[in-house]
């Protein structure tokens, strides 16, 4: 991995890791709800759901700069 990409995949790890200790201060240990599959599947919706806006923003970006 390049040298200035390993920076950026390093501060990424830190802002997980943050992400990570807001949750568990957030939800605690009930982080992972009774109901697994449920849980899952709605994850799965939300990060498709993300995935496609942030393609619709990545769209907006290169109308913007072409």
């Amino acid at each position: 991995m390049k040298q200035s990409m390993q920076a950026e995949f390093n501060k990424f790890i830190v802002e997980m890791q943050k992400r990570m200790d807001l949750g568990q201060e957030k939800y605690g240990d009930n982080y992972n709800s009774k109901n697994i599959k449920k849980e899952l599947l709605d994850e799965a919706v939300d990060l498709s759901n993300y995935a496609f806006l942030l393609h619709l923003k990545a769209q907006q970006f290169n109308e913007k700069i072409s």
